[in-house]
């Protein structure tokens, strides 16, 4: 029995003594290859270095005017440019739309360089305020990251109706009613109408209290002497261009009358047409 036990501790150690040396060398690193892992190194050394500095650079520029030229146009000078070379696009938006697209190559005396423009793009010439905005697009060098657009500004401008120009002015009295004769020349093919004011300064008994004085009693004194007064007018619009005459009636003699005239479109009005005149006795 000794001999037998003796026998099975022996084969036991041998067994042992035949794996044991397998384990490390499954679990050790394979550091006799070429470019071992980091693990295998004593010393890491230096941490790698940073990237280098984005290399593509945001355009700059300036917009220095602009001019709504009338008829859908638009007038824009100043000047862009891009550190990675040019010339460099500018574009000009409206309403999500691309309106101009021109480059800045032209010779701008305060930068000494070719990067200047001055021109003229198509706007929207609907009546009423319009925004627009100018844009520097970004002259790339295909590094990355890729430097943005640079935004020169956004900015407003409005297209009024045509005025009306050439207005002429006529008075005449018969007994207490006075009339003022307005002609003008009409500049626009679409007005809805146009509108009269006519504004005089009260002298207290003045003609347009007596229609409303109902014939009873003295007449009544509306408004006293000094007063500013104003009486509207509406004129139906005329087909094309041309030229428009008026009456103003109601009118009291002997006073001296402000007229203001204006194109009316889309419920804008248009700049002013404006004249005096006094009526006689």
């Amino acid at each position: 029995m000794k001999r037998t036990r003796a026998f099975l501790v022996g084969l036991l150690a041998a067994a042992t003594a035949v794996v044991l040396p397998a384990v490390p060398a499954h679990a050790a690193p394979y550091c006799d290859r070429p470019n071992p892992p980091p693990i295998c190194n004593e010393d890491p050394g230096d941490p790698p270095p940073p990237p280098p500095p984005p290399s593509d650079k945001t355009p700059t520029g300036s917009l220095e005017s602009y001019q709504y030229l009338g008829g859908a146009q638009l007038h824009l000078s100043g000047w862009a440019s891009d550190a990675n070379g040019g010339p460099v696009r500018v574009r000009v938006r409206a309403y999500n739309y691309d309106y101009g697209l021109f480059y800045a190559d032209r010779y701008h005396a305060g930068r000494g360089a070719n990067v200047g423009f001055s021109t003229t793009v198509p706007i929207p010439g609907t009546y009423g305020t319009h925004e627009f905005c100018v844009t520097v697009e970004n002259y790339r060098d295909w590094t990355t990251p890729v430097a943005p657009d640079r935004l020169l500004g956004c900015h407003t401008y409005k297209v009024e109706p045509p005025a009306p120009t050439g207005l002429t002015l006529s008075a005449s009295t018969h007994y207490t009613d006075s009339t003022i004769r307005l002609s003008w020349l009409d500049n626009s093919w679409n007005e809805q109408r146009y509108h009269v004011s006519v504004n005089w300064i009260s002298r207290g008994y003045d003609k347009s209290c007596w229609e409303v004085w109902d014939g009873e009693g003295l007449p009544p004194r509306c408004m006293p002497s000094g007063t500013a007064m104003r009486k509207d007018y509406t004129v139906t619009a005329n087909p094309g261009t041309g030229r428009i005459y008026f009456d103003a009636t109601g009118l009291a003699p002997n006073t001296f009358f402000n007229i203001i005239v204006n194109t009316v479109q889309d419920g804008r009005f248009s700049p002013a047409a404006t004249g005096g005149i006094k009526t006689p006795e």
